[in-house]
């Protein structure tokens, strides 16, 4: 199964824990599952998924944490161990903060994966779609990503409804070119443009008439021509 084939990480898990379903019935008929999928198969998705990822990507740092021998300088920067699943994570300078277990030892992810877009992506929606110190916060309760904040916001560059929110406005258009009669040499008001403007309300008579004026453009010199035009 290849995650850059899923368009979000909870369906990567859903459909994983649906295989291992089907697997474990075949091995044994009699198992019984509900309709839905639960909170444990979520969670042992996730384990299964961030334990291949790292198999896949830091190969050379398991036998080291296993058995205690040399460690590469990556091990020494982020303090790493393995965790009673066998998962790579991050130690630190908080192991007696009242904090939970994940936050104080985050997961250790590469920077460059199909799955850690998804976990990047997951994270991005969840904070409703925030900037990226926002995501970054988000994903560090959990997850330890080298450079992320350039990964993060590589992944919200591409964000499609953040690009609606906060993308350029539309460029003017380019000026089509201007008519022949108006660059042209003429008389003046042989091309005329007319509108009108108003109303106005003038005496006349001592009484109160509403009146119009007529504007004349000439289409060549811009000059311009009012005539007052009674409401009639």
């Amino acid at each position: 199964m290849d995650p850059a084939n899923y368009s979000n990480v909870n369906r990567l898990y859903r459909v994983t824990a649906y295989v291992l379903r089907f697997i474990n019935r075949l091995k044994d008929k009699s198992l019984n599952y509900c309709k839905f999928i639960s909170a444990e198969e979520m969670n042992h998705t996730e384990t299964l998924w961030v334990k291949t990822v790292q198999h896949e990507t830091f190969p050379e740092l398991f036998t080291p944490l296993r058995k205690q021998t040399k460690k590469p300088q990556l091990c020494q920067q982020l303090v790493l161990f393995l965790d009673e699943h066998g998962i790579i994570r991050c130690g630190g300078r908080i192991h007696n903060a009242d904090m939970n277990f994940g936050i104080k030892f985050p997961v250790l992810l590469p920077t460059h994966s199909s799955f850690t877009s998804l976990i990047i992506s997951s994270e991005h929606a969840r904070s409703m779609h925030g900037g990226t110190q926002t995501t970054v916060t988000l994903i560090r309760q959990r997850y330890w990503i080298p450079k992320i904040r350039r990964v993060v916001k590589q992944a919200t560059n591409k964000c499609v409804i953040c690009r609606r929110v906060v993308g350029k406005p539309y460029a003017d258009p380019i000026a089509a070119p201007l008519p022949g009669y108006r660059v042209q040499k003429s008389n003046p008001f042989e091309v005329t443009g007319v509108d009108f403007t108003g109303a106005l309300h003038i005496k006349r008579d001592n009484r109160d008439t509403k009146v119009y004026i007529c504007l004349f453009t000439c289409a060549a010199t811009r000059a311009v021509h009012l005539e007052l035009v009674p409401n009639t």
